[in-house]
């Protein structure tokens, strides 16, 4: 019996943003180096960002326990997370933002949900963002916004006020 260790490698990259794609076919000798297969999992190393691909195509797996964090002070927009969307492709991103008043005082929480479109580099929202808000802030807000090629989750805190900041989010693709 062999006392050597098996490994599992998974498709891997080490440049920031960089997501998989779908190959343009299911021949397994015909491939670029970011494209994944039926089944197969891939990792961003620089981001900590894991993808697998199934039928329904490429969906990232959460893998930050609480998520990105943020603070802010006064009601400057700030933006929290930046996801790139790859051309050719379809995103819907979700969100639920979590703020806390830096004293305790007050909480909010905020739930996004946007679908975009690339279309050949061409970033565009598709039908209109869902926001659903509780707690007890006032002028506190979270939205999703556009930055080029990248979905942004913005986040806007009220004046005066510090407020610490927690995101989750969700994204599911689909490649042309």
């Amino acid at each position: 019996m062999s006392t050597e260790f098996s490994r599992v490698r998974v498709k891997r990259c080490t440049i920031e943003g960089l997501v998989p794609t779908i190959p343009l076919s299911d021949d397994l000798n015909d491939f670029d180096e970011n494209d994944i297969f039926l089944g197969e999992l891939y990792l961003n190393t620089f981001n900590g960002r894991l993808f697998f691909r199934d039928d329904n195509g490429i969906t990232e797996i959460e893998t930050s326990g609480l998520g990105v964090k943020g603070s802010s002070s006064g009601n400057t927009p700030f933006n929290i997370a930046s996801v790139p969307v790859p051309d050719d492709s379809a995103l819907l991103l979700e969100a639920e933002v979590m703020a806390i008043q830096s004293d305790g005082s007050k909480a909010a929480n905020i739930y996004l949900r946007q679908l975009y479109k690339n279309d050949g580099g061409v970033l565009t929202a598709v039908g209109s963002l869902v926001q659903n808000v509780s707690g007890d802030f006032t002028t506190l807000t979270a939205t999703m916004t556009l930055s080029g090629t990248n979905a942004l989750i913005q986040c806007t805190g009220e004046a005066a006020t510090s407020v610490r900041w927690t995101t989750k989010y969700k994204i599911s693709y689909s490649v042309a």
